[in-house]
């Protein structure tokens, strides 16, 4: 019965702590989010009628667009663990897996793009404008990233 208890209270107060752990993972998206955000802003003259259609629409894509990167976070942080010792099919299923990955986010910019335009957004000047903004913030975390990751052995 103690053992009970025990394990009881221990559940308890580990709830707290999976909800700070959550709130933590918010919060640094939520930073991510802000920064990109913020240099956009810096970057895209909006008017003040485009930025009220943009921002909304923005905001909907970078959440697909940030659970891509999830998912691209956790294929790389099983290749960091396993480079090693990675086997022939581990090493196919990882070639698929990126090119999916890839194939989405791509995806996924060319859906915005055309939201942007066909919706009266942005002229096809500042879409074009958009995708290199964010075209060359994923080609700086894309080289930061390669620095940090080992090649496979």
């Amino acid at each position: 019965m103690r053992l009970k208890a025990l394990l009881l209270t221990l559940c308890l107060l580990s709830l707290p702590l999976l909800a700070m752990a959550d709130e933590a993972a918010d919060l640094r998206k939520q930073i991510v989010l802000d920064q990109k955000r913020l240099h956009i802003m810096e970057n895209l003259a909006l008017e003040e009628q485009e930025a009220v259609k943009f921002w909304p629409v923005y905001r909907d894509f970078q959440d697909k667009l940030f659970a891509v990167e999830l998912d691209r976070s956790e294929l790389l942080g099983f290749y960091v663990s396993n480079y090693k010792s990675l086997s022939d099919q581990q090493a196919t299923d990882m070639i698929d897996a990126m090119f999916l990955l890839t194939e989405t986010r791509q995806a996924l910019l060319k859906e915005f793009s055309h939201t942007l335009r066909m919706d009266d957004i942005l002229s096809a000047r500042k879409t074009l404008r958009y995708l290199q903004i964010e075209q060359n913030i994923a080609a700086v975390e894309e080289y930061d990233l390669a620095k940090k990751i080992p090649l496979l052995q």
